[in-house]
């Protein structure tokens, strides 16, 4: 017994006479590795619209606009920052592909694909790792995109300045945050998707014109939503699984009668609507949630827009707080005085299975 408890002694020693040595080795070894590259695309013959596709594993990853003259169509800043241990004698090679094979400016559209290398099981330098990647993109304020752009992992904004045409516009993450955001006079010509799968999406817009209205939404996560002073020709249709809706508005018109659905699982919708403006056309706005509560605050200025609420849920209860004369409410739905005879309508359908719904409507103009 003796000279197996020695036996067991030895083995325990020995392997952590190993472990310790393996540790020991990777802090020994521990570093950083940096590279940074640049891509640019001047097209020959350029087409009335350019488009542009990314792709890109991991990183966080901003498109702006150029602040001053550029003859590049697009200018692509990579800056790469691997650390951890065992990292000595490594470069970005050993988890990236090529930097030669991310950017093909000869393709039709030209295309940015950042490749991470699978995870090497037996290189403990990939057991260990970080990683630092901003990847910055400029385009150019004169010239109309198609922009594409989707983040494994990691964030994507896209920020858009002053008096910018774009076509269609769509952002993606999987594991990340994603946002767009646009000042006064932004065009946008063709659609405009703003997801991501477990993150935050988010779109801010100001003085905007959307002709295709948008489409956004999160699986897990949260959505938020605000628009000041901006024109929408289409529907706004934002989705959630597991997380909230956040929805503001000042002046949001319309050119057409749409809609504005909103819905999510589990979580909230809130928000607040300030309509000082024409409304321009008929607004149904269905809100619906599966399990939590909805909180929405409703002002309105103007006597040609007429007002419905309508209301249901199965597990919890409807509080209506507005001015006595302006509106009138019976069971479930809350009408405006006008709501008859005014031209325009906005029409609210508000659900929940297992929650409440709060309402503050006011309506000045009465």
């Amino acid at each position: 017994m003796k000279k197996l408890a020695i036996i067991a002694i030895f083995i325990v020693a020995l392997a952590f006479g190993g472990f310790l040595g393996f540790i020991i080795t990777g802090f020994a070894t521990a570093g950083t590795t940096q590279d940074s590259f640049e891509f640019y695309y001047e097209p020959s013959s350029p087409d009335p619209i350019e488009e542009l596709f990314m792709n890109v594993d991991v990183g966080g990853v901003e498109i702006q606009y150029n602040n001053s003259n550029t003859p590049y169509y697009a200018k692509i800043e990579v800056s790469i920052v691997v650390s951890g241990l065992f990292m000595a004698g490594r470069n970005y090679l050993d988890f990236f592909e090529p930097y030669t094979e991310w950017w093909d400016n000869s393709s039709d559209p030209v295309s940015f694909d950042m490749n991470v290398k699978p995870d090497v099981w037996f290189d403990p330098s990939h057991w260990f790792k970080s990683y630092n990647i901003d990847i910055k993109v400029t385009l150019r304020t004169d010239v109309i995109y198609n922009v594409f752009a989707n983040v494994a992992t990691g964030s994507l904004k896209m920020r858009v300045p002053e008096n910018i045409v774009l076509n269609n516009t769509v952002l993606r993450t999987s594991t990340g945050s994603v946002l767009l955001s646009s000042s006064s006079n932004t065009n946008f010509q063709g659609i405009v998707l703003v997801q991501s799968s477990t993150g935050k999406a988010n779109v801010s817009s100001k003085e905007s014109n959307y002709a295709y209205g948008l489409v956004s939404g999160t699986s897990t996560g949260s959505l938020i939503l605000n628009f000041e002073n901006c024109i929408m020709s289409n529907d706004i249709k934002g989705t959630v699984s597991t997380g909230s809706i956040t929805y503001n508005t000042d002046n949001l018109t319309f050119t057409k009668d749409s809609s504005i659905v909103l819905q999510t699982t589990t979580g909230s919708i809130g928000g607040v609507i300030n309509q000082y403006e024409d409304l321009g056309a008929n607004v149904s706005a269905i809100f619906g949630v599966t399990t939590g509560g909805i909180d929405l605050v409703y002002i309105n200025d103007k006597s040609n827009i007429g007002t419905k609420f309508t209301s249901t849920f199965t597990t919890g209860g409807i509080n209506y707080d507005y001015s006595g004369l302006e509106f009138f409410q019976v069971d479930g739905i809350l009408t405006s005085g006008n709501y008859n005879t005014a031209p325009y309508r906005y029409m609210f359908t508000l659900s929940t299975v297992t929650g409440n719904i709060n309402v503050d409507a006011e309506s000045h103009h009465l």
